[in-house]
């Protein structure tokens, strides 16, 4: 497959442009806010401050609110956390990796 082309079911929000499929996002795997945050230190992200069961997080004047709960994190959520973060969902998957 060709740079930004894909198959059908490779990465989330995809669509289909004169019959190839263009990949908005990689697929991310199901993580818990531990391997979020992990990441984000990684970035250079640091822990601010805790209200109830969300932490907060600061690079710069870039804010991330990460909810910390013992389960996965919903697909949603954890691409709201990427946006927040200012990352690319590729550079995060980097992030995880290193």
């Amino acid at each position: 497959m060709g740079r930004g082309r894909t198959r059908r079911g490779d990465c989330a929000g995809s669509g289909i442009r004169g019959g190839i499929v263009f990949c908005a996002m990689p697929l991310l795997p199901a993580l818990t806010a531990k391997e979020v945050i992990h990441a984000l230190e990684r970035a250079g992200f640091s822990f601010i401050r805790q209200k109830g069961s969300h932490r907060i997080y600061v690079k710069g004047g870039t804010g991330v609110t990460i909810p910390y709960h013992t389960r996965d994190l919903r697909k949603g959520t954890l691409h709201k956390i990427i946006r927040q973060a200012k990352l690319t969902s590729e550079e995060f998957l980097r992030l995880l990796r290193s």
